[in-house]
């Protein structure tokens, strides 16, 4: 056993929440999502569409260790508006494409294009909160 896998080990042993157990590129690709709306890999649209069955068949051995304190890292640090479903992940990675599009010169898209992604954004926000618990028939 390698001293990162028993280190890895050791502390999933102390602490599954910790998040030194989530892998770098994961955390990275957490990031280009949040502050540049970069879609991430199949498997982090899962976690942030709380899919916890799709999340669990997408992840590798890395993620399987840390998907609890993946979870729990998103919930502590990435903002609310950001996860919950795929349509506020789709809207929120379509809103900054449009506002991406819209700065570059001789672009179809206008202000009012970004204005009206926003607001597609901000809807699906406010219906995920709104949504409502299913019953188990």
């Amino acid at each position: 056993m390698s001293d990162i896998t028993y280190d890895l080990a050791r502390i999933f042993a102390d602490n599954p929440l910790d998040p030194r157990l989530i892998h770098p590129s994961t955390l990275d690709a957490l990031e280009r999502y949040v502050e540049h709306g970069i879609p991430p890999g199949d498997f982090l649209q899962a976690v942030l569409s709380n899919d916890l069955v799709d999340a669990v068949q997408r992840a590798d051995a890395n993620n399987q260790r840390a998907l609890l304190a993946l979870v729990q890292y998103i919930y502590n640090e990435v903002p609310s508006d950001c996860y919950g479903n795929r349509e506020v992940i789709e809207a929120r990675i379509r809103y900054f494409a449009i506002k991406a599009a819209a700065q570059v010169p001789g672009h179809d898209f206008t202000a009012d294009d970004v204005a009206k992604a926003f607001m597609k954004f901000q809807q699906a926000v406010v219906n995920r909160r709104r949504a409502p618990i299913q019953e188990f028939a």
